[in-house]
């Protein structure tokens, strides 16, 4: 691994971790748009994954109230009562 792959890889990673350009920045010694000129795509990646997670937390909530608060338990609950 040449020192370039190694310094894309490390600001990959913490654009994965949640990192914005500025620190990131900040820890490779560049300026936020030299950052954002070469990494754009792993925001885009990283933002669209974060949106994925957050759709599917969404769901499985929907899914949980649907179940608690669905008309055949709303009657399992009156009949309990």
């Amino acid at each position: 691994m040449t020192p370039y792959e190694l310094r894309h890889t490390f600001a990959s990673l913490l654009i994965h971790e949640g990192w914005k350009a500025p620190p990131l920045a900040l820890a490779m010694g560049n300026s936020p748009d030299v950052v954002w000129k070469h990494y754009a795509h792993a925001f885009e990646q990283s933002e669209h994954a974060t949106a994925e997670k957050m759709v599917d937390s969404i769901e499985a909530a929907r899914r949980d109230v649907l179940k608690t608060y669905s008309p055949a338990r709303k009657r399992q609950r009156q009949r309990a009562a």
